[in-house]
């Protein structure tokens, strides 16, 4: 069940990062002609930079040059400002690469400067963006946080448009840890600033698809497919089509009607083929397999499961093949070849703890860089203390200092007048002195 979990994950982000695709490649031919057109240094770095970030849904390589450019270009003409929205741009090609812990480094670098010169646009999106970078680390708690603090800044900067992908991250990371009430007015949120803004908002019906399926709410959850099938067919977006018609296979097998699950399930499989997806496609054969052992059709569930099993063992995908030996074992058990159902199982329980252990790691490494990061904020929070109490302290010797300072100051004028005044009251005595004395 995990396993199918994390692949309808894996579904959703290539169905997004799909659909970015091809607004990207439509965003960077207007840029192109931008930079064509740049008269000053500022426009030219301006376009370099843009050219990075949106080269990140389309070439990375492309990404890290353009961006690296515009980066040098800043450090030419001594603006830290481009230079920092400049280094933005190259800290997400290095996250889009995979290099998640050279991005989060550069990311916290950003922080710090958009803390240090209070710049709240910058925070928005470096939040935003270690936020995704979190998610699709797995490591859900932190990225709930980063998302939580960019729809802070966004409110303060009054971004509806960033508003809007705040929203739709923390649904999403509510979604996933099966949150679905707190997950709800947030996916809510960003369906209706989708539709002030008039953006494509497939992503958040997904949300709310998912979430009302999980809440059991089964006809609210299959509208929401039913809108973006509706969309993404007019649209030819078969990346959206086919995560609509699995997840609302999953609504129709919840309700017991299989037949429709099946049909669903058929339809997904055909446009899985078609964006060349074959870890999913083969998710759906197996998937389809479990819905015929259910209505103890064993006959049409074993083609399914061996065709399922050789394209998992074919192409690596452990999940899938624990997935197709456990369902290979229940054929075999029933059909009474007791020894293959053994081995079967074996083979699925060994993989099952492989991707436990492996997992196990991963939630491990997750909490020292919790700890680590925690343990730095800690002993920076500590440093500034020390800093402030050393500060105060120094300002309370310099006002004892000026205050003991007067105080001599007062000390030396009396002790001065004092001085002038005995020797003008020995001067008075000498002269009354002699007075007398001519009398």
């Amino acid at each position: 069940m995990r396993a199918l979990i994390n692949i309808k994950i894996i579904v959703l982000v290539y169905a997004c990062i799909c659909t970015a695709n091809l607004r990207a490649q439509s965003r960077l031919e207007n840029i192109m002609a931008q930079l064509k057109e740049a008269k000053n240094d500022t426009d030219v770095i301006k376009a370099y930079a843009l050219l990075g970030h949106h080269y990140c849904f389309v070439n990375t390589d492309s990404g890290l040059k353009y961006s690296q450019k515009a980066m040098e270009l800043s450090l030419k003409i001594n603006n830290a400002q481009l230079y920092e929205n400049s280094k933005y741009a190259y800290s997400i090609n290095v996250y889009h690469q995979g290099n998640f812990d050279d991005a989060k480094k550069i990311f916290r670098q950003l922080i710090d400067t958009a803390q240090a010169h209070n710049d709240k646009a910058m925070l928005c999106k470096v939040y935003l963006g270690i936020a995704e970078l979190y998610f699709d680390e797995g490591n859900y708690n932190q990225s709930l946080n980063n998302f939580l603090l960019s729809e802070q800044f966004y409110q303060l900067t009054n971004d509806s448009s960033g508003l809007r992908r705040a929203y739709n991250g923390i649904g999403k990371v509510y979604g996933v840890k099966e949150q679905y009430k707190e997950a709800l007015p947030y996916f809510e949120k960003a369906l209706y600033f989708s539709r002030v803004l008039n953006k494509d908002s497939v992503a958040i019906l997904i949300g709310l698809g998912n979430i009302y399926k999980g809440l059991r709410e089964y006809e609210k959850s299959k509208s929401y497919y039913n809108q973006i099938i509706a969309l993404s067919e007019s649209n030819q977006d078969f990346y959206n089509l086919a995560s609509a018609y699995e997840n609302r296979s999953q609504v129709f097998e919840l309700q017991n009607n299989f037949s429709a699950a099946i049909n669903d399930i058929d339809k997904a499989t055909y446009y899985f083929y078609k964006i060349n997806a074959e870890n999913e496609s083969c998710n759906m054969l197996a998937r389809k397999a479990a819905i015929y052992y259910g209505m103890n059709n064993y006959a049409d569930a074993a083609p399914l499961i061996e065709k399922a099993l050789a394209i998992a063992e074919q192409n690596n995908y452990n999940d899938l093949i624990a997935i197709s030996l456990h369902l290979q074992s229940r054929y075999f058990e029933h059909t009474h070849q007791y020894d293959l159902a053994s081995k079967s199982m074996a083979q699925a329980h060994a993989i099952d703890d492989s991707l436990f252990s492996e997992e196990y790691e991963m939630q491990l490494q997750q909490l020292q860089q919790s700890y680590e990061v925690g343990k730095t904020e800690k002993e920076n929070k500590l440093i500034a203390q020390e800093n402030e109490i050393l500060k105060n302290e120094i300002k309370n010797r310099n006002q004892y200092m000026k205050q003991g300072g007067a105080l001599m100051i007062m000390f030396l004028v009396l002790m001065i007048l004092l001085v002038r005044s005995n020797k003008m009251e020995a001067k008075h005595q000498i002269e009354v002195q002699l007075l007398n004395e001519e009398i």
